[in-house]
């Protein structure tokens, strides 16, 4: 048995035996063996033969589509059971956590997330477009940070992008918040680019603490 509940081998071995044991029915049924299973088959002479070796075959098919059925309903069960715990711990995490697709759409946005840019996150944005309807700026400035830089917008090209601070400040947080944000591309086993995701911490009492540290020197 396979991890994922699977019998691939036993699928296989039911799939090739099928026919083989519908002829060696057939073949026993020719020889006449009056005390089988063939005496209780409701006709009689070599149509008795032809009628066994037709339900064993059949018989076999069942089994072997019941065994599909149940290795796909265990299959998509299990994926099911994975992704709501994923979905759960993504969920629970402090940090905001981003992920999106090569074309730049959300495919998952925490409750974090949502809270550090006022509930924002998740709608459908133009990678082109992100700094603005987010509020996304260069720390220390009122420039919007060139969307282009921004650590997810790098990591769906396939880049890979270390700590770097964003100031988040719009009309849903008027207070701004001070994020560091690191930022990395998904791929598959094969190295196919998928999306990227984006983990972001909220330093915004750590920046005040510093500013205010600052002045008192």
């Amino acid at each position: 048995m396979t991890p994922n509940g699977s019998f691939p081998w036993l699928t296989l071995a039911l799939a090739l035996s099928g026919p083989f044991v519908g002829l060696g029915a057939y073949t026993v049924g020719r020889r006449g063996e009056r005390e089988s299973v063939l005496a209780y088959l409701p006709v009689t002479g070599d149509d008795r033969a032809v009628t066994l070796g037709i339900e064993v075959f059949l018989g076999y098919e069942l089994v072997l589509g019941l065994l599909l059925v149940t290795q796909a309903w265990a299959r998509e069960k299990q994926l099911r059971r994975h992704s709501e715990l994923i979905g759960s711990v993504i969920q629970s995490v402090s940090e905001g956590v981003v992920v999106a697709n090569t074309r730049g759409k959300f495919v998952i946005v925490n409750d974090a997330a949502r809270r550090m840019v006022g509930g924002g996150a998740g709608r459908e944005v133009d990678p082109a477009d992100w700094s603005g309807p987010y509020g996304l700026y260069i720390p220390g400035t009122s420039t919007l940070f060139p969307p282009n830089e921004l650590p997810l917008a790098k990591a769906i090209r396939g880049e890979s992008i270390p700590e770097t601070e964003v100031l988040v400040r719009s009309p849903r947080v008027p207070g701004g918040v001070w994020a560091s944000v690191t930022a990395a591309p998904i791929r598959d086993s094969h190295g196919t680019l998928l999306g990227g995701v984006s983990v972001f911490r909220d330093i915004t009492e750590k920046k005040h603490a510093e500013e205010l540290s600052q002045r008192l020197s």
